[in-house]
């Protein structure tokens, strides 16, 4: 009886290092596909904030205060990379999915730096938030 209970006990321990492999590899595979998520999600940030600051450059060039091919097209591209991590990380945090965050993203990417930093001053003014740097 006791040898048959040590030849069990000894199968089993012998599955164990495959079954401990097996599980790891399959966080592996999780953490990479999360991973690959979260790089597609940036990608597509940055591209709808591409599109707004185009937009926004375009529309200064239509109106003859800015060339097309300029250095402010590079100043440009740099801002819309910006601007596309922080309006994706605002719209995951607001839970938006699909165009609603693709037309949130444009939107704040159109608007730029300069604009958001004065609608959160109107609103810390708003709300009675006063800052000393003011």
């Amino acid at each position: 009886m006791l040898t048959l209970l040590g030849s069990a006990l000894g199968f089993l321990t012998s599955l164990s290092p495959g079954l401990l492999k097996l599980f790891r590899e399959n966080q592996d595979r999780t953490h990479e596909l999360a991973i690959i998520d979260r790089q597609s999600t940036l990608r597509w940030a940055v591209w709808w904030a591409v599109i707004g600051r185009s937009l926004y450059h375009a529309d200064l060039v239509r109106k003859g205060q800015r060339r097309f091919w300029s250095l402010q097209l590079a100043w440009e591209l740099m801002i819309a990379i910006g601007m596309g991590v922080v309006a994706g990380g605002a719209a995951e945090y607001l839970k938006l999915t699909g165009m609603a965050a693709a037309g949130f993203i444009a939107a704040v990417s159109y608007l730029g730096p300069r604009t958001i930093a004065a609608v959160q001053t109107w609103a810390e003014r708003k709300a009675g938030i006063n800052d000393p740097a003011d």
